[in-house]
């Protein structure tokens, strides 16, 4: 079993202690997020777990338990997530400098094939055109690369609750590209991306895009038994998780976090708080 941890929230920067007093207990309860009276215990020993995967935005805070989860016998690997929007739209989330710091202590302590690094979602708007993200990926890639595997990028999804959110941002002149702009926008961006990420010797992906970046970028899984494979050098489950949205190619794995509770408040995000 893969243990997703977590899509709905950031378990690594806000809920390590929590995460691993489960670990010493053995066990997690999970709600149903659209069925709160609905829910399952996910066992979590060696046994019973192929592998963590940690979606966050700040690996700093579970660093410390790295040496108790291993000596557990427990894997784990990292997606890490860093952009530089404006504040506004990403309020409590760490800066470049410090960003970079975390994957350079990371990958100094479990190696960089067990890490990516997400630039997602790549949200086009009149604040955030095409120019602002070929600048800050071409930035961004050049100071992280030295410590990640690969890349992953997607295009932001309108969730209604993130567009309540982003609406907050249009007395500072924010209005989101419609479907034409943003597609003319990425034929321009994308091919830009690609080659910086060649030319730094990273490998690119995109996240449940089908093939709408394929001519520019390939398809491939955040969750990927290829990846997990070539980080620990054994075959891990590879069946298609069924419970994810359409296009998505990831491995089934169990997520066990709870919405709502990140506190990087991120606007954009489809698993924040309204």
């Amino acid at each position: 079993m893969i243990i997703s941890a977590s899509r709905r929230t950031d378990i690594s920067a806000f809920h390590s202690e929590w995460f691993m007093e489960r670990v010493r207990q053995g066990f997690v309860d999970v709600k149903n997020p659209y069925n709160a009276k609905q829910i399952s215990r996910v066992v979590l020993d060696p046994e019973s777990v192929d592998v963590f995967v940690f979606w966050t935005r700040n690996p700093v805070p579970l660093l410390p338990h790295m040496d108790e989860l291993e000596d557990r016998g427990f894997r784990s690997v990292f997606l890490v997530t860093v952009m530089d929007y404006p504040p506004a739209m990403e309020p409590a989330t760490p800066g470049v400098s410090a960003a970079v710091e975390a994957l350079s202590r990371l990958s100094e302590r479990i190696g960089e094939n067990r890490i990516a690094w997400r630039y997602d979602p790549i949200l086009l708007s009149s604040l955030t055109p095409a120019p602002f993200h070929e600048e800050a990926f071409s930035r961004l890639a050049e100071k992280i690369a030295p410590f990640v595997s690969r890349c992953i990028v997607s295009v932001f999804d309108p969730y209604w609750r993130a567009l309540n959110r982003l609406k907050a941002l249009e007395s500072q002149g924010f209005r989101l590209f419609n479907r034409k702009e943003e597609q003319e926008a990425l034929a321009g961006l994308l091919p830009k991306i690609a080659a910086v990420s060649n030319s730094l010797g990273l490998e690119i992906q995109s996240c449940c895009e089908g093939d709408r970046l394929a001519p520019w970028i390939k398809p491939g899984a955040c969750i990927d038994p290829l990846f997990l494979q070539k980080a620990f050098g054994r075959t891990f489950p590879s069946a298609k998780d069924k419970n994810q949205r359409r296009g998505c190619l990831c491995a089934g794995s169990k997520d066990i976090g709870t919405y709502g509770t990140c506190g990087h408040g991120c606007l954009y995000c489809y698993a924040g708080r309204l």
